[in-house]
């Protein structure tokens, strides 16, 4: 069943060509990560600094948030610490409502 004696080769069904596919790929996802150097772990922070930093503000606000928990605060004290979430909230209604309000 090849050229050599006349005959057409097989076809491939789908799955093997699934399967060659996937080896392929996986080939060339090892040799990227091999070739990942500090400098491109540092231009990829760099170029997604807001990313990591809001996913490590998320973390460090819930940590906080469950160790002030069982602390029996005062209201001035949580007035402190609600006033960057009131912030962030009343500058996002700032955006989205004149949007909204546009869209109409």
């Amino acid at each position: 069943m090849s050229k050599s004696n006349g005959e057409e080769p097989r076809p491939e069904n789908r799955m093997e060509r699934l399967q060659k596919g996937f080896r392929k790929r996986t080939v060339l996802a090892k040799e990227r990560v091999q070739n990942i150097k500090k400098e491109d772990v540092k231009n990829f922070f760099l170029r997604n600094f807001f990313v990591v930093f809001t996913i490590i503000a998320v973390i460090v606000g819930v940590i906080l948030g469950f160790t002030l928990r069982p602390y029996k605060m005062s209201y001035r004290e949580i007035k402190y610490f609600s006033f960057p979430g009131e912030l962030l909230m009343r500058m996002l209604q700032m955006l989205v409502l004149p949007l909204i309000v546009s869209s109409l």
